[in-house]
């Protein structure tokens, strides 16, 4: 009977371990169509407040060694504590929430887009970083990125050539 509940007990902390460890699901598709529809306007707001967080989180890619999901989260951290930052989110209707949405989109992008290279171009390294923001957003989350893809690479291209 101890061996029973024992193993029981060993089981329900592994279950517990690894639901702990998958990130929260954020997105919903009105918060893709939403994003869609005010990501352009917005981010020209915020950058109009010297808040260019797009291009910051896009001029940290350019340092593989230290692009990571924390260190994009950090980034955006800084944005959440801005008045002006915030003053522009209510103008469009959005919380702080938004930024979780903007990681989650962001980064279901950015790892599809890699998946794509690593399939042309197979590199252990690129894999390690991009399983490394896989493993930051929720694989139903990821899904929706995908069903949304080519309207959502529209976006930050347009996003893109404003810079």
């Amino acid at each position: 009977m101890k061996r029973f509940v024992a193993a029981v007990l060993t089981t329900l902390l592994l279950v517990a371990a690894a639901a702990s460890q998958t990130p929260p699901r954020v997105l919903s598709t009105y918060d893709i169509e939403r994003f869609l529809k005010d990501a352009p306007a917005l981010m020209s707001d915020l950058e109009a407040v010297g808040s260019d967080v797009d291009e910051e989180v896009a001029e940290s890619q350019d340092d593989p060694a230290s692009f990571s999901p924390e260190a994009m989260k950090s980034l955006l951290a800084a944005a959440r504590t801005s008045l002006e930052v915030r003053r522009v989110l209510e103008k469009y209707n959005w919380d702080a929430r938004f930024w979780d949405v903007y990681f989650t989109i962001y980064v279901g992008v950015y790892v599809s887009m890699m998946d794509q290279a690593l399939t042309q171009y197979p590199s252990p390294e690129l894999k390690a970083q991009v399983d490394r923001f896989r493993a930051a957003i929720h694989r139903d989350d990821h899904t929706l990125v995908l069903r949304n893809l080519p309207r959502l690479l529209e976006v930050f291209e347009a996003l893109d050539e404003e810079d």
